[in-house]
């Protein structure tokens, strides 16, 4: 009897060692889908003030970075441009030369790893209907996007419903935000990486004998800027450059510069007081590195975009062409502060204790977040409605609706 009792509890301990064995590998391949609830965010509220705080880079992350922590594979799965590593680089070693926090990632354009990788990045410009056949539990499959929604046309994001786990765009909402610029406290930037910031370029008022120019290749515009700008020049000069500019005025181009965009911000630092950084769309959160190269070269900014500048730059560092009611008023504002060097020079203030950091500066904060993220953040997350998250209806404006009294 004796006998019989003690395997009659050797088997019971077995059955449910079985059981919950199952169970457990049944728990570990689920795949959790959380249906997150979508609301028009359009106006969303941020911060009241400028919080350079969020953009920070920090060391103190580097104790959490094991050597011995599993590397994490990011495929870029098609093309972005014809771009070899999506502009960042491939491989692992772009993480440690540019001093991500965390650093155990690698960037490969090798769809012979998909089960392999970790995330999947989705240039949405060029999705179409290519899906990969297989999904396993484990992946991050990532919407990334550098255009606003107005300017991308007929793509159809609908068939992509419920399959992105992250977004990586400009939007300060996205899980990954991708910044074409910074303006960060000087302290907090020593041992970061970057080619040169705005204090690279000194300033020098004396020197500047020209007022206003824009760079610019994007002549017709949802944000109708090149209306904003022909009333403008009713009142005062503009000296374009690129491909809008009638004059043909062209940058004293160094044939050896890694960019030759940044010769023409050199050029156009030395000679002109301020610059024209206005969107091409007014869509929210749309802010691209015309705006931070401009500051990162000695001139003021003039502004035009769907975001409120107060939350993004330093308090007086730039001019919102919205809080003005008329080109005339604008165009008397900029020459009144032309002729006091005083008052323009207040404009640069904020360069004493912090430093503008352009789009070659700041475009791999975005892959030292994706890389941090992979590492840290475990949490199921599932975009059931990508088309209303990313949609032209939800995110962007029509101007005549901010700029009523210039009857754009």
């Amino acid at each position: 009897m004796r006998t019989f009792r003690k395997y009659g509890m050797i088997a019971l301990i077995f059955i449910i060692v079985v059981i919950l064995t199952l169970l457990n590998i049944k728990s570990r391949n689920k795949v959790i889908k959380t249906h997150r609830h979508l609301t028009n965010t359009r106006r969303k509220i941020w911060k009241n003030s400028f919080d350079p705080e969020k953009d920070v880079i920090r060391n103190d992350k580097l104790e959490n970075n094991s050597t011995y922590a599993r590397r994490k594979t990011i495929l870029l799965y098609n093309s972005f441009f014809e771009m070899k590593g999506w502009g960042f680089g491939v491989g692992s070693e772009p993480f440690k030369t540019k001093k991500c926090s965390y650093n155990q990632c690698s960037v490969t354009h090798d769809r012979n790893l998909l089960e392999s990788s970790d995330a999947v990045l989705f240039h949405t410009t060029a999705l179409g209907r290519d899906k990969p056949k297989i999904r396993l539990p484990h992946q991050r499959w990532v919407f990334f996007q550098m255009e606003s929604p107005n300017n991308l046309h007929n793509l159809e994001y609908k068939n992509w419903n419920g399959l992105f786990n992250w977004t990586m765009t400009y939007r300060r909402d996205s899980d990954i935000h991708i910044r074409y610029g910074a303006v960060l406290p000087t302290s907090d930037t020593e041992d970061m990486y970057y080619h040169h910031g705005s204090n690279a370029m000194s300033l020098n008022v004396t020197k500047k004998t020209k007022l206003l120019a824009w760079m610019v290749s994007n002549c017709y515009t949802q944000a109708k800027r090149e209306t904003l700008v022909k009333q403008l020049e009713k009142f005062i000069s503009v000296d374009k450059y690129g491909k809008c500019s009638h004059k043909k005025l062209t940058c004293e181009i160094n044939s050896t510069a890694h960019d030759p965009q940044y010769d023409c911000f050199t050029m156009l630092g030395n000679k002109y007081k301020f610059h024209l950084a206005v969107e091409n769309s007014l869509c929210k959160d749309y802010v691209t590195e015309k705006l931070f190269n401009t500051m990162a070269y000695g001139m003021v900014p003039i502004v035009y975009g769907d975001i409120d500048y107060s939350e993004l730059l330093p308090p007086h560092s730039y001019i919102d062409v919205t809080k003005f009611n008329s080109a005339k008023e604008l165009a008397k504002f900029l020459t009144d502060l032309d002729k006091d060097d005083a008052r323009y020079e207040e404009y640069f203030a904020w360069k004493k204790n912090y430093t503008a950091f352009g789009n070659r500066d700041s475009d791999h904060l975005s892959w030292c977040d994706l890389c941090e993220k992979l590492h840290t953040d475990t949490t199921p997350k599932v975009y059931e409605h990508i088309d209303q998250w990313w949609n032209r209806n939800n995110d962007c404006v029509d101007p005549r609706h901010i700029m009523k009294s210039w009857n754009i």
